[in-house]
């Protein structure tokens, strides 16, 4: 059962909604945003993306336990996260031993409505991080890769494929005993999870694909794949879900609801929120990022320029530094504009310039021909010479 990829057009007929298989490409239009306070609080969002930010940055131990407990329960779906990983449970790399049902609580965390820092889920992989005996190889081996990407698409292809097995699985709580019971509902029957449950929970984990798909250039396009399993015929069985409808993924479902009433529900992320976390974890400026041109005393600037107050958009390769600050000139004045980047980021832009003994005083230069003729002139003018 390993993992294959498949073009954004792939058609899955019928079963469309399986493994988060989309027939069609998703653009984010900046200039329409969805106001969160009129669709979704802030505090959602705020949940949504403290869920996300905690299994990206614990992937590969959280792969680690699912590979450890699917193969206490002898099933093939841990082998085949195991290959696809590069993740070996041996001596050296030992999982927590204990059983905790990591796939029902992974499910709770990222569609359940308890918050973050109270599930169960958060508990057990502090407890292993905390532990240094615990998966020792992989803690080592996933902190400085360029994998976590990846590890992320795998975990949430797992719980897409988990939720698809959950039909007549029961729906329960946990008591304060500790112990799991049955949910029953008004009419007194016990709550089993349908194939329409099955569909709003997979629609509930679009907000995490569209962060992890997201590709940062204009239209925040995805990248046109989708990840599935190739393989459906695992002897995997969910006999018991902790997610129902709750407050939480009805507000990225396909449907929500007012009293009784069920509405349609077209909300989705809007692209600065999901690059507030794209940005977090890769050393890129936003394809979209503006900067208002102001002036400052951090360097000397050309004479015969000033600032204009405007907003423009900026680009990496256009940045330069003067001392340890980062620079971009104003598309609309020339004027040498400072600019805030990580401390990556400014590396990059550092060693670019290094290769180029000139590169400030053609930027003065450009700076003052754009402050004395406007920069159509000195555009002109730069060609010309």
């Amino acid at each position: 059962m390993d993992i294959e990829y498949f073009d954004g057009n792939f058609n899955t007929g019928d079963s469309s909604f399986l493994s988060y298989v989309e027939n069609r490409d998703v653009k984010y239009k900046t200039n329409s945003k969805v106001q969160l306070e009129d669709k979704v609080s802030i505090f959602v969002i705020n949940e949504l993306l403290n869920r996300y930010s905690f299994i990206y940055e614990n992937a590969g131990v959280i792969l680690g336990q699912l590979i450890h407990e699917s193969n206490l329960m002898n099933l093939s779906i841990g082998n085949s996260l195991s290959k696809n990983t590069n993740i070996y449970l041996n001596e050296y790399n030992c999982p927590l031993q204990k059983e905790c049902k990591l796939f029902s609580l992974l499910e709770e965390f990222l569609l359940g409505d308890i918050p973050v820092e109270n599930t169960s889920f958060y508990a057990v992989i502090k407890s292993i991080n905390e532990d240094e005996n615990l998966f020792k190889r992989t803690k080592i081996q996933f902190v400085n890769e360029d994998v976590k990407d990846f590890n992320m698409r795998v975990i949430l292809e797992f719980v897409s494929f988990m939720i698809e097995h959950q039909k007549g699985a029961y729906v329960t709580t946990r008591a304060s005993s500790g112990n799991y019971e049955r949910v029953y509902d008004p009419a007194g029957f016990v709550k089993t999870i349908s194939i329409s449950d099955i569909k709003q929970k997979l629609k509930a984990l679009r907000p995490y694909f569209d962060i992890v798909f997201y590709q940062n250039r204009e239209n925040g396009m995805w990248n046109g794949k989708r990840r599935i399993w190739a393989d459906r015929r695992d002897e995997f069985e969910v006999n018991f879900t902790l997610v129902d409808f709750n407050y939480f993924n009805k507000c990225f479902s396909d449907t929500t609801y007012q009293g009784d009433i069920y509405l349609e529900n077209f909300y989705r992320l809007p692209e600065d929120t999901i690059q507030s976390i794209y940005t977090k974890y890769h050393d890129e400026l936003p394809w979209n990022m503006k900067v208002r041109c102001f002036s400052d005393n951090s360097c000397v600037r050309p004479r015969n320029t000033s600032s204009c107050g405007s907003e423009f958009l900026v680009k990496e390769e256009d940045m330069f530094v003067i001392d340890d600050n980062v620079y971009h000139l104003c598309s609309n004045c020339g004027y040498i504009v400072r600019v805030s980047v990580n401390d990556r980021i400014k590396n990059r832009i550092k060693r670019r310039c290094s290769e180029d003994n000139n590169y400030l005083r053609k930027k003065e230069i450009m700076s003052e021909l754009m402050g004395l003729n406007g920069v159509d002139k000195a555009k002109v003018l730069v060609i010309d010479k």
